[in-house]
């Protein structure tokens, strides 16, 4: 089990109301599948060996690897799916139950309205999500409804969303609405849609998202293998930083090395591509939003610090604009500059107040 599993309130199941505190208890939650590498934990954060159809008890933990995936059946009527690299912790009193995404993401499926006496919420570090009878996923700072409206709240704001929208909690704590785009739905949602074409119908008729038509190529080509190098400089023209980009298989970047030249280390970083072709990971980074005009990726380190990087595009999927902030770092817009050819050739790179910060020049095999 990861360390930070055992400062979870734990994976919380319905028991039956019968006496006794043996199997007939039956649990009404079950693991009903996992995919790669899933670990729980019991409410001492004792390891219990996953398996199909594992019934699952108050106080257990999920926790998945990456590419790895959990399928958790709350009741006949609720389906969760764990996203990799994702924990979560459940707590059930009576019929009100709650489940807290620790980390990564959750999909959700509430096929029947929810009883009037009973309640489900997702809970994050920064909002709550009251869940009736509902499709959708949520994950640190956004949620998102395929299906149905719900409530979402974060502090003392409050929005309720529909069917093709998503509540976003921005960097300056504005708890936001903004529509929801078919190429912004997570690779590990769009599996589920894939599944289960009367689903993905469903969602189409309610939202108007055709999540399974194709990407458009714009998004695809972002990533692909253009420069081998790009050098960092400070204002003064010493150079900071070397990154040499190595491509795949595909054409696509593959990887990234870094040498900074200030302390001497040197990293390398891998890229993650989703089943539609686009970016999904790249190092610390995980693409939280992806849609025609921006891309979001955010990194939330072991101390909880947040790094956030927003990328921009033009019609054409060229950079227009980078911008990164973080709850520790300061905010920082990048400017990109192309030649006659259309080759990005130089990135400038300003501080908030708008002056010159550091530049990169990008060169070509």
């Amino acid at each position: 089990m990861k360390k930070r599993l055992s400062f979870l309130l734990a994976l919380a199941l319905l028991l039956t109301s019968c006496g006794g505190s043996s199997d007939a208890a039956a649990a009404t939650m079950r693991l009903r599948r996992t995919q790669g590498t899933v670990e729980v934990a019991d409410g001492e954060d004792r390891p219990i060996q996953p398996k199909e159809d594992l019934g699952l008890y108050s106080g257990y933990g999920v926790d998945t690897r990456t590419d790895s995936y959990a399928w958790i059946d709350l009741d006949r009527v609720k389906l969760t799916k764990l996203d990799q690299d994702s924990e979560i912790q459940i707590q059930k009193d009576g019929r009100a139950l709650e489940i807290e995404v620790v980390s990564g993401s959750l999909f959700f499926l509430v096929t029947e309205p929810l009883a009037e006496d009973e309640t489900m919420e997702i809970r994050t570090s920064t909002m709550l999500v009251g869940i009736r009878g509902t499709c959708g996923w949520v994950s640190d700072g956004t949620a998102a409804l395929l299906e149905g409206t719900v409530t979402v709240a974060a502090g003392e704001q409050d929005v309720t969303i529909s069917a093709g929208e998503m509540a976003v909690l921005t960097e300056d704590g504005s708890l936001e609405v903004e529509p929801l785009t078919a190429a912004s739905v997570p690779a590990f949602v769009r599996a589920e849609l894939e599944e289960d074409s009367a689903l993905a119908e469903a969602v189409k008729a309610d939202s108007g998202l055709d999540v399974l038509a194709p990407v458009p190529d714009v998004m695809r080509l972002r990533d692909m293998y253009t420069y081998s190098r790009a050098l960092s400089y400070t204002v003064d023209g010493e150079l900071i930083a070397e990154i040499t980009l190595f491509p795949d298989g595909q054409g696509r970047i593959g990887k990234s090395g870094t040498h900074d030249l200030f302390t001497g280390d040197e990293s390398v970083c891998g890229f993650i591509y989703n089943d539609s072709g686009t970016l999904a990971q790249w190092g610390p980074f995980t693409v939280t939003e992806d849609r025609p005009d921006h891309r979001k990726l955010v990194s939330i380190s072991d101390d909880g610090s947040r790094l956030e990087e927003i990328e921009y595009y033009d019609e054409q999927g060229r950079l227009t604009k980078l911008e990164d902030c973080g709850s520790n770092y300061p905010t920082v817009i990048g400017s990109p500059i192309y030649d006659a050819d259309g080759k990005l050739v130089r990135m400038d790179s300003y501080d908030a107040d708008g002056g010159l910060n550091s530049y990169t020049l990008y060169e070509y095999d």
